[in-house]
């Protein structure tokens, strides 16, 4: 549990808390899980933090710069995942992202090697529970054993310009 308070105070120094609503649900996802897997429903691999730069003058100003830089540091850092959950939601803007980072990582992202889930079909937006939402989807798949993969990459994104992804293992 303090390593998650850990987490979120590093994560409220970087960013204004006025930009970390769809991360608000992440502090008790991280008491549950542990970095080191003892004794945790999984273990916390690689959280990757940044912001996309918005031009409010720009007609189409999403091309997904940081999304796409921060699901290439937690492919560098956590390995090639076979399971992704995303917040992907129906919304033009979050499809039109994530299609630029599926291009972008074609050679990591093989739709044939990949499993990419979007609970929202299942569950419905969970907005800024997202983030807290797969963390408990991807425990209880482990548990019953009925995930695709021994890990999984979690990407989220905000309203405004911070966007994340975390990558969660299998105790």
């Amino acid at each position: 549990a303090f390593a998650s308070y850990l987490a979120w105070m590093w994560m409220l120094r970087h960013y204004p808390a006025t930009q970390m609503s769809t991360f608000t649900f992440l502090t008790p996802v991280f008491a549950l899980v542990s970095a080191n897997g003892a004794g945790g429903l999984a273990r916390v691999e690689v959280i990757a933090l940044g912001a996309d730069e918005v031009d409010e003058e720009a007609p189409d100003p999403a091309i997904a710069a940081a999304m796409t830089e921060i699901v290439r540091r937690a492919l560098d850092e956590g390995g090639d995942v076979e399971w992704i959950m995303t917040d992907v939601n129906g919304e033009r803007h979050r499809l039109k992202e994530w299609s630029f980072v599926l291009l972008r990582h074609r050679d990591r992202l093989d739709p044939d090697r990949v499993w990419i889930d979007r609970p929202y079909v299942e569950s419905g937006d969970a907005g800024a529970a997202s983030g807290g939402l797969f963390a408990a989807l991807a425990c209880m798949a482990w548990e019953l054993g009925f995930a695709p993969a021994r890990q999984v990459l979690c990407a989220l994104r905000a309203e405004g310009p911070a966007r994340a992804a975390f990558v969660l293992g299998a105790p």
